[in-house]
């Protein structure tokens, strides 16, 4: 007997829990830039340079979990889905209380000097903590807060942003994956068990949770520092939120929009 195409779709996504909930986190992601206004660009640039952590989906499989992905490379498009959506998230949660009361600066130059200092770092650390044994969770948890410490004294104006951002994104992460495990019971299964703290907070790894509330401090921290992010004293009503561009920005255009929007603010 023929299977219909329901059977076929209801098989598919039972099969493939991770590639629906980054799917989720995606949908979630393109709903923060709708709402971002004219924060746009910046948030967006926190989820493209936050995909690039796909890559340390080396290090979590299988130790950590074996996810069911479409593809059998070691890196899958449900990866790169989750770490560009996650960042996007975390940036506007962490944000959202000041809207209207920073300003970031975009340069390309610098931009990639600093995020070559934050993510190189962290891999070399990743690398040495795994070879002394240690978790590769732990191991993240640890990168994340040498992070921390590290831009302790050049973000302290950001510190704000980061303790709102531990606090929603780690809410948020946890209605998202409890929504996920609740949907598909047999997702858990692909975490490896007897590899972590057996822990849980109402069905959900204490890992992933501590992940979250650690992420959605550090990566709006580290953000702010790769693109220049400033937040004001005053109060949002009395300084809008803007963005400069120095003379080598990423485009042309970019220089024009931001000079306008400059100039009718005045």
């Amino acid at each position: 007997m023929v299977a219909s195409a329901k059977d076929l779709f209801v098989n598919f996504l039972q099969t493939y829990p991770y590639l629906f909930f980054s799917l989720m986190l995606f949908c979630a992601a393109l709903t923060c830039l709708v709402l971002v206004d004219n924060h746009r660009k910046p948030t967006l640039l926190c989820g493209v340079l936050a995909a690039p952590a796909a890559v340390l989906e080396i290090f979590f499989v299988p130790d950590y979990w074996h996810p069911v992905r479409l593809s059998t490379f070691i890196i899958g498009v449900e990866d790169i889905l989750f770490s560009f959506s996650v960042g996007i998230i975390a940036c506007t949660l962490a944000y959202a209380p000041f809207r209207g009361s920073y300003s970031w600066t975009i340069n390309l130059p610098s931009m990639m000097r600093r995020y070559a200092l934050v993510f190189l770092p962290f891999l070399a650390g990743l690398l040495v903590l795994r070879q002394m044994g240690m978790p590769v969770m732990a191991a993240a948890l640890f990168g994340m807060l040498g992070i921390a410490l590290v831009l302790k004294k050049p973000m302290k104006d950001i510190w704000p942003a980061s303790a709102v951002g531990a606090i929603s994104f780690s809410l948020a992460y946890f209605i998202l994956i409890k929504a996920g495990f609740t949907l598909w019971p047999h997702w858990l299964q692909q975490w490896n068990i007897q590899n972590l703290t057996g822990y849980h907070g109402f069905g959900v790894p204490l890992e992933e949770l501590a992940w979250a509330f650690l992420y959605g401090a550090v990566h709006p921290c580290a953000m702010g520092y790769i693109l220049g992010f400033k937040l004001h004293s005053d109060s949002p009503a009395a300084v809008p939120a803007r963005g400069n561009f120095s003379p080598r920005d990423l485009t042309a255009s970019a220089n024009l929009k931001e000079a306008g929007k400059g100039l009718s603010r005045n």
